[in-house]
């Protein structure tokens, strides 16, 4: 799956200038650096804890759980962008510049 990430500059000239990336070419990026990310100990646990709770479901908890969890992950990239726009003032009607 690929997000986008918005990158605003305003220039000089009092244009805004938006770059698109996606995460996946940010992640690239960052591994091309050598920056390993890593999970804290409390995530890593976490994770354990998670993948031990799945492995117990049966195939159609499986399904069901996984269709919510992308549904949440859609639902707080869309809260992102928006706090973003919010934060970068994006939320500009660029219909009237």
């Amino acid at each position: 799956m690929s997000r986008i990430v918005l990158e605003a500059i305003k220039a000089p000239s009092g244009i805004i200038r938006l770059t698109i990336f996606t995460l996946i070419g940010l992640w690239e990026a960052a591994m091309d650096k050598d920056q390993a990310i890593e999970l804290t100990l409390e995530q890593d646990f976490n994770l354990r804890t998670f993948a031990d709770l799945v492995q117990q479901m049966s195939l159609e908890q499986a399904q069901k759980f996984l269709i919510e969890q992308h549904k949440l992950m859609m639902l707080r990239e869309v809260m992102y962008r928006d706090l973003l726009k919010h934060e970068w003032k994006l939320d500009v009607d660029f219909a009237s510049l």
